[in-house]
Formats: C-alpha cells, sequence, structure tokens
C-alpha cells in the first residue's frame, strides 16, 4: 500500500488549523444552515425579493457544507490511518470487520 507522501494531503494531516469532530447538535445546526441556503438559492432563482438576505444564506449554506465535509473528511481519514496500520500489521480480514459500521 502506498504511504501518504502527497505534499497537500501532508499538510492536511500536519495541520493544527484541521477541523474536528462535530457534535450531534453541531451537525444538526450545520445541516439546517445548508438547507436554509438550498431554499434561498431556489427562492434567487426565481427573482426573490430580498436579494441581499437570499444570497447571504446562501453564501451561509456554502460555508456550511464546506465544515461538514471538511470535518468529515477528518473523520475519513482517520478511518483510513487505522486501516493502512492494520493492513501494515498483516490484519485486513479484522480491520474490514471493526471499520464496518452496524457489524460486530
Amino acid at each position: 500500500m502506498a504511504e501518504w507522501t502527497d505534499g497537500t494531503v501532508a499538510a492536511y494531516l500536519g495541520s493544527p488549523l484541521r477541523p474536528g469532530r462535530l457534535s450531534r447538535a453541531e451537525e444538526a445546526q450545520l445541516g439546517g444552515r445548508i438547507q436554509r441556503g438550498l431554499a434561498a438559492r431556489r427562492q434567487l432563482a426565481c427573482g426573490g425579493v430580498d436579494r441581499d438576505r437570499l444570497q447571504r444564506e446562501v453564501e451561509e449554506g456554502r460555508a456550511a457544507a464546506e465544515r461538514f465535509v471538511t470535518a468529515n473528511l477528518g473523520l475519513d481519514v482517520a478511518f483510513a490511518r487505522r486501516y493502512q496500520a492494520t493492513l501494515a500489521a498483516g490484519c485486513a480480514g479484522g480491520a474490514q470487520r471493526r471499520l464496518r459500521p452496524g457489524r460486530r
């Protein structure tokens, strides 16, 4: 298995600014902002009246989506690191069982 040597991945993994995991409340809040942003985008496309407010909600929705994705990317990286370490130890089958949600 290839080592993680790509500069952008290494920079992300070593970054002190990398976002942490989201709590359930944060996920719900971000989800609401994303939904409001999508609704505002539809209203803008249909000629919504308060264009400044709608544009602000669209931008807030985009920012929320970016935060949601980057936080979950960190979780994906954690799973990938755990799987890579397990492969290096020669235990791939055990890693697959541990990484599948809902399986024991």
